[in-house]
């Protein structure tokens, strides 16, 4: 027998070829395809499992008050993310990327064999016996090491696949994570609103109402108005809205507590200057002069006195100027009643200077006529006569006295405007003639009470001291005769 030919280890040898190319065309370029994609989502998956966290859920007690069933089931649905993340793990191709490694390395030394045993077989066309053999042997080796290496990538593969599987969970666990994130923001925008709505009607309530209408009426429909498009809005607008709407309600209470307190102010400052004027009126309250002569107290105001006394009655402009600051009072106009009141306060301390000023001259008399009277009848004058001059006490007073069948009248006692005394006296002798004497004796008294009197006369002569040309030609005559003497 020639034994084997060497076609038929050439053939063998080329089968194994075949088998070494189409693993290299096909299992190995798929291999390293799937080890690329691994790659890729082994990068992925560093990046999506950094966004799968829930740190941003930190519901606060007055969410789970509000929301209790929503957060509640955005719980449950994070903790089944989160259960799901711990077990969550990439399968690992390292394995069979090194085992492939070898593979590769085990198939090059086949290729290696293959090689050698053409080089044996060149020149040998028959009794190629032994290299058949081995060329089986590597042929053999060539589909063990390719059904391996069919193996690994259909492995590859399912991992692989199985890792996108996790990876498209992942991403869709990512997007129910900003599902969540959105619900619950969406819950706190809510609370938000919910808590700006209730605080601008907690904050509108807090205005007065019936100050804002009295002050600021126009702003305060407008005001109304904004409130109740903004309360009415989205969630959104509401909170976007809200801190700019909270400052308007701030100052528009400023403004009606400022008006508040100036309308208070000029109100209490008015009706305080109204009181001082009814008690300037009271600050003047006299004796009834008249009364006072019989010995009686009555007192009198100054309307009356100023009608009793010879003075123009201020009565009716003050009772038209008290109406119509009551009718500014009523209708809110304190600005105007304040004003109107101190004009009526500077002619009252007018009309109350001049009723003073006459209220002195008239008690100055009665005193003066009083001390007189006191002075006649000390003077043993029996029948001592008052009565107003004219009967108008504003002309004065006048006096008689009498005692025998001597008469001395005072025709006039008054005071002046300059306030000086004014004493008109008329006096009537007795039948004997002798009251020279007697007038010194009343000139004397009378000044005594600072009542000064400097003469006493009757038709144009001195009752004290006689005619002054007599006087003179009396004196003339006396010092002729002390002279004819010597």
């Amino acid at each position: 027998m020639s034994g084997r030919k060497q076609s038929e280890v050439v053939d063998l040898l080329s089968s194994g070829n075949k088998i070494r190319e189409q693993v290299l065309k096909n299992n190995f370029l798929n291999i390293d395809k799937y080890l690329l994609e691994q790659s890729e989502i082994e990068k992925k998956f560093v990046e999506q499992i950094e966004k799968l966290n829930f740190d941003f859920f930190n519901s606060s007690q007055e969410l789970k008050d509000k929301f209790g069933s929503e957060i509640k089931s955005l719980e449950e649905e994070i903790d089944e993310i989160n259960s799901w993340k711990k077990s969550l793990k990439l399968n690992n191709l390292e394995g069979l990327k090194k085992e492939l490694t070898a593979k590769r390395k085990e198939l090059n030394d086949c290729d290696i064999e293959g090689e050698n045993l053409r080089k044996r077989i060149i020149g040998k066309s028959h009794y190629c016996d032994a290299e058949y053999n081995q060329a089986k042997i590597l042929v053999e080796t060539y589909k063990s090491k390719s059904n391996r290496i069919s193996q690994i990538e259909k492995e590859c593969l399912v991992n692989l696949l199985d890792n996108k599987e996790k990876i498209n969970k992942l991403r869709e666990n990512n997007k129910k994570n900003d599902l969540i994130k959105d619900k619950l923001n969406s819950l706190k925008t809510r609370a938000l609103a919910e808590n700006h709505r209730q605080e601008i009607e907690n904050e509108m309530s807090k205005l007065n109402k019936e100050d804002s209408e009295k002050f600021l009426k126009i702003d305060y429909d407008e005001l109304i108005k904004e409130v109740g498009l903004l309360l009415k809005s989205n969630d959104l607008e509401i909170n976007k809205g809200a801190q700019k709407l909270y400052i308007k309600i701030a100052d528009f209470s400023t403004q009606v507590f400022s008006k508040r307190c100036e309308f208070d102010f000029k109100k209490t400052r008015t009706e305080e200057n109204l009181s001082s004027l009814l008690d300037l009126i009271k600050t003047f309250e006299v004796n009834d002069v008249k009364a006072l002569l019989d010995g009686d107290n009555i007192g009198i105001g100054l309307f009356e006195f100023q009608k009793s006394y010879g003075l123009d009655s201020y009565e009716g402009e003050y009772l038209k100027s008290t109406k119509e600051i009551s009718t500014l009072m009523k209708n809110e106009q304190f600005d105007e009643a304040y004003h109107l009141v101190d004009y009526l306060k500077e002619n009252l301390y007018i009309q109350i200077n001049k009723a003073n000023k006459q209220y002195e001259r008239l008690l100055k008399e009665q005193d003066l006529v009083t001390r007189m009277y006191n002075v006649m009848n000390k003077l043993g004058y029996d029948e001592v006569d008052i009565d107003y001059l004219d009967e108008d006490i504003l002309k004065g007073y006048k006096l008689s006295a009498k005692v025998g069948d001597e008469i001395l009248d005072f025709d006039r006692i008054a005071i002046g405007d300059d306030g000086k005394q004014i004493l008109d006296i008329n006096h009537k002798e007795s039948v004997s003639g002798q009251c020279g004497a007697s007038m010194k004796v009343v000139m004397g008294a009378m000044q005594e009470e600072g009542i000064f009197i400097t003469d006493i006369t009757k038709n144009g002569s001195s009752v004290i001291y006689k005619d002054k040309a007599t006087i003179i030609a009396n004196r003339k005559e006396n010092e002729r005769k002390v002279d004819g003497k010597k």
